[in-house]
């Protein structure tokens, strides 16, 4: 969210972390973000699961118009963006939460906690 240069609502989102060939996407150069794909293996409606997840835990908030809305990060977003360095963390980061949390608690589906 903080390399995106426009804003993007769930859908999007989990479509560039599961790595989609949405001509959109791809139109929109998402496909060469930090975040495309990092969560490639994982079904988009997973994915959807874990941005709303992070709505819930207050690090993602919506804003615009009703029935469109996108996605901005709070202040508590912004200070974790700041210490997640994705590139140290490679295409692994959430897999084996997601693998494993499948089916079962899909609270924490990024194992992601506020702090």
């Amino acid at each position: 969210m903080a390399d995106l240069t426009f804003p993007l609502g769930v859908t999007r989102v989990a479509q560039v972390l599961t790595g989609s060939r949405d001509s959109k996407l791809i139109q929109w150069g998402l496909h060469q973000n930090v975040a495309y794909g990092r969560l490639s293996g994982t079904t988009q409606e997973d994915a959807k699961m874990a941005v709303k997840r992070l709505i819930t835990e207050g690090y993602l908030k919506r804003e615009g118009e009703y029935g469109r809305p996108v996605l901005s990060l709070t202040r508590a977003g912004r200070a974790l963006a700041d210490r997640i360095d994705l590139d140290a963390l490679g295409g692994e980061i959430g897999r084996q939460d997601l693998a494993t949390k499948r089916g079962n608690d899909r609270s924490s589906i990024l194992g992601w906690e506020k702090g």
